[in-house]
Parts: C-alpha cells; sequence; structure tokens
C-alpha cells in the first residue's frame, strides 16, 4: 500500500528504516501490541486541569489523582472471582468461544503443530482463512499471539484439540497476581504545612513569566508530533474544510449564513 502511495516514500523506508522499527507486525513482539501515545494522552487528559495551578497545588493534584487511580484498580482486584482481571477473563472467554468455531488439524502433536481454519461468518464470505500454530516456538501465524502474549482463538482452538489447557499459553503479566503487584504501592497522606520542615533553598521565578498575555488563548492540550501539520498538506478553509481560499473567501459562506 506504501509503495502504490508514494514509491518515493516505499523506496527510504526500504533502504533507511528496517520494519522493525516502525512496523508493529516485525517489531518482535516488543512492543506487545502497542502502537500509539494513547496511555499518555489519558495521563494528559486527567493532569490538565493542574498545569496552571500553582506549584504546590499542582504536585497535590497529581498526587491524589493517583491515589485515586490505585484506589479504583485496588477495588478491581478485589473483585477478581479468577486468576486473572475483569477485562483480561472476557478477552479469554471470546477467543474460546471463537476457537470453539474453527476446524482444526494436528500435523505433529511431538512439537504441536497445528493447522487452524477460521470459521465462516454468514453470506460476506468472510473467514476461511488458514493460520499455522506451532506451541514449541510459541508463534501463529496471524501475529496476535506473538504482539500481545495473549492467546489468540486459533490457538485456544489448537489447544481444545489437543486437551491442553489454554492459561499455559497466557503470559504471567496478564495475571491478577501482577495486576496486584502494580498497585501494591503505598500512599501517606500529606501532613498540614505547620509541621513541614524548614527547606534550605529559596525558589526564584521570573515576574515576566507572571504577566497576562494577550491574543489567542492557549489550549490545555500539551502539543505532540500528532498536532503538527504536514508542511506539503494544503490549508483548508475552517467554513466547508475544502482547500484553495479560506473563511473570509468561502463560496459556501453566504448558503452558510
Amino acid at each position: 500500500m506504501i509503495k502504490q502511495t508514494n514509491l518515493e516514500a516505499y523506496t527510504w523506508l526500504k533502504r533507511q528504516v528496517p520494519p522493525v522499527r516502525w512496523a508493529l507486525s516485525k517489531d518482535g513482539g516488543y512492543r506487545w501490541g502497542i502502537l500509539t501515545t494513547n496511555m499518555a494522552e489519558c495521563f494528559n487528559n486527567i493532569l490538565r486541569g493542574a498545569r496552571h495551578l500553582p506549584i504546590t497545588a499542582c504536585v497535590r493534584f497529581t498526587l491524589e489523582q493517583t491515589v485515586k487511580l490505585f484506589q479504583e484498580n485496588r477495588k478491581i482486584i478485589v473483585k477478581a472471582r479468577n486468576n486473572y482481571p475483569i477485562n483480561i477473563w472476557h478477552n479469554y472467554l471470546a477467543n474460546e468461544a471463537k476457537g470453539r468455531k474453527h476446524t482444526v488439524q494436528s500435523y505433529d502433536s511431538r512439537y504441536g503443530t497445528y493447522s487452524v481454519v477460521t470459521a465462516r461468518h454468514g453470506n460476506n464470505n468472510r473467514g476461511g482463512n488458514i493460520q499455522n500454530v506451532n506451541f514449541q516456538e510459541r508463534t501463529c501465524t496471524c501475529g496476535k499471539w506473538t504482539e500481545l502474549r495473549f492467546p489468540c482463538s486459533h490457538v485456544f482452538a489448537a489447544c481444545l484439540r489437543s486437551n491442553v489447557h489454554p492459561t499455559i499459553h497466557i503470559h504471567p503479566v496478564y495475571s491478577i497476581a501482577a495486576y496486584r503487584n502494580t498497585y501494591s504501592g503505598q500512599f501517606y497522606p500529606l501532613q498540614h504545612p505547620d509541621y513541614w520542615e524548614e527547606a534550605d533553598f529559596v525558589l526564584g521565578f521570573r515576574r515576566s513569566r507572571l504577566a497576562k498575555k494577550r491574543g489567542k488563548k492557549r489550549s490545555a492540550r500539551i502539543q505532540n508530533e500528532m498536532d503538527r501539520r504536514c508542511p506539503d498538506s494544503p490549508r483548508r478553509c475552517r467554513n466547508c474544510n475544502m482547500p484553495g481560499h479560506n473563511v473570509s473567501n468561502c463560496p459556501s459562506s453566504s448558503h452558510v449564513q
């Protein structure tokens, strides 16, 4: 697809950047299936209300939000009825139900080599794909097992055929024990400022930074590389989202009014 869209970009990627650095299917599972910065964006959304507060209030707000996050996840640990958190258990049941519909052929039970034909869905000709599962190498040709360390539906189907419990192929990081260790940290409430020790330093600041600035209001969101406009892309009208003009001379402005 890259080659068809832009041959120059395809040639540059092929010569300069190995696929392991930019293709999720070629990274060997190093990213655990994570390719975006959504986790960082979630923290940015939580803390954006504290960015313009005084430093002490910002620190207190960050602490309180972190404590709240730990408390909520500890409730999930208490409510867990098996060895996995509720969302992981839902994925387990979904892959197991999907795997029961696949057709499995054993090629070598000694090394755990199986061929799995996926079930067809309705009249849209979806399904019927062939995936190869290898228990010894812990791989499936779909790539999901390598990326996520969590068995895909094809692995579940092979497990049902070989009478192997699927949980032995789930990475321990998904267990409730790992979840409990993640949120095992302990926090202590802050004391009243009258009981704080005197600091042996003085913080300095620039009064010019405290002056109110005129102009466009700054967004509370932290900008990153996704917010940068491509220099080759044309500017678009804010009214009709079409290139070649702006909102002041938009041909559709009269219709909007």
